[in-house]
């Protein structure tokens, strides 16, 4: 019983941690909509089309990235080993789910920065809509984390109970 209630708070915790990265989004909205309302739109004035253009294909491309390192990362660090206790394998858990949020909120960065570097305001949105489906993907789950622990527990009879 002891070793669920462990499980539901660090659960709770990263729900916690979730909520909160996910309102810097919204943070990002209400920032970039002030911004656009009082006309102070692209505030790096001395930027060429030429370099804007580049810089958002060179965004584009750190955010699929970004992506991709994601995927990579979560499948290395969950790696179980038999020799793992379960809140070895907990920590390691959170720790996944902390990595992963954070870089999911990069392409909404990356988008506030092209918002800042040239007033692209459609761009920002693409980028910050990415970073919700990402967040949307990597939010934690009681029972996925409930299961992804029991099943190592079953996999190792030597875990105390």
């Amino acid at each position: 019983m002891e070793d669920t209630d462990k499980v539901r708070r660090t659960y709770q915790l990263a729900v916690i941690i979730a909520i909160a990265l996910i309102s810097s989004l919204g943070t990002y909205i209400v920032l970039v909509e002030i911004l656009k309302s009082t006309n102070q739109v692209g505030l790096v004035g001395d930027i060429t089309l030429a370099t804007l253009s580049q810089l958002r294909y060179i965004f584009y491309g750190a955010g699929v990235t970004t992506i991709i390192l994601i995927r990579w990362l979560r499948g290395v660090m969950l790696r179980k080993s038999p020799q793992d206790s379960e809140e070895v394998l907990l920590n390691r858990l959170f720790r996944t789910f902390i990595i992963s949020f954070a870089l999911s909120e990069v392409p909404a960065l990356l988008g506030l920065a092209l918002f800042f570097l040239g007033g692209l305001i459609k761009d920002f949105y693409i980028l910050t809509v990415i970073s919700f489906v990402l967040m949307f993907m990597f939010f934690p789950r009681y029972p996925h984390w409930r299961d992804w622990i029991e099943e190592a527990r079953q996999a190792n009879c030597c875990y105390p109970r």
